[in-house]
């Protein structure tokens, strides 16, 4: 009786060692399996020995050895990186060189902290993050969770932050320079006193030298001569949110 064979590869095409591709049609069987995990996705392979497909990485790859008709059809991919959120209360930031209202309590029957940013200066706070052991990527991003805490809400207006970073190891200075601002805004809305909004989503932040382990320092900051920043009042911040990207470990 014959037997199917597992294989097991680390790259999908490239005719190399490791690569699926390399494996010799000749000694491929129909109903072969083939498991390739890189560095981010792992992908699952069955072996059709009469497909004759073209070749269209990742969904179909032909053997580069004898190939004839045998083609690697795709059947799952998994990926081994996932998204991870962190929320850091406004609570643990620290004054920067223009710093917000400090910490007070909203009450409307239930409570929250918010430290207030002004509509007419810019005003900004320090976070610190230690990146976890298992982080991957260069970039983050990231929103702002506010709350109404003026009588005169947005009436089809914004509010914009900016936030930018640098991720410090044994031996770098504090001293070291942040990488590139990226805004998070919410536009054109209508909110009463005391309801919570929060940023859209940002775009990637680049954070200088981001790495696992290490200390990442943060700087927010609101922008009320951007052109997103139109609403005339104060916005309370209760917490800013971190998303980045991070490997499965068992």
């Amino acid at each position: 009786m014959t037997q199917n064979i597992v294989y097991g590869r680390i790259a999908l095409t490239g005719g190399t060692d490791g690569a699926l591709d390399d494996i010799d049609g000749d000694i491929l069987q129909n109903n072969d399996v083939a498991i390739v995990v890189t560095s981010t996705t792992a992908y699952i392979y069955h072996l059709n020995s009469t497909s004759g497909a073209a070749e269209s990485s990742p969904a179909v790859i032909a053997p580069d050895t004898n190939p004839g008709n045998k083609r690697w059809e795709l059947v799952e991919i998994i990926r081994c990186r996932i998204e991870d959120i962190i929320n850091i209360p406004v609570a643990d930031g620290i004054d920067g060189t223009s710093p917000p209202a400090a910490l007070a309590t909203l009450t409307s029957t239930n409570k929250v902290n918010t430290r207030d940013f002004d509509s007419g200066a810019d005003e900004d706070l320090y976070f610190v993050w230690e990146a976890p052991h298992d982080l991957t990527g260069t970039t983050i991003s990231f929103r702002v969770i506010t709350w109404i805490v003026n009588a005169t809400g947005p009436s089809g207006e914004g509010v914009a932050f900016f936030l930018q970073g640098a991720s410090l190891g044994d031996g770098d200075i504090l001293s070291s320079a942040l990488g590139t601002a990226v805004i998070s805004s919410f536009a054109a809305e209508t909110h009463a006193q005391y309801d919570r909004v929060s940023t859209d989503w940002s775009g990637n932040v680049t954070i200088t030298g981001l790495a696992a382990g290490e200390t990442v320092l943060l700087k927010l900051y609101r922008d009320e001569s951007d052109a997103a920043d139109d609403y005339a009042q104060d916005i309370g911040v209760s917490a800013i949110q971190i998303k980045y990207n991070r490997t499965l470990a068992e």
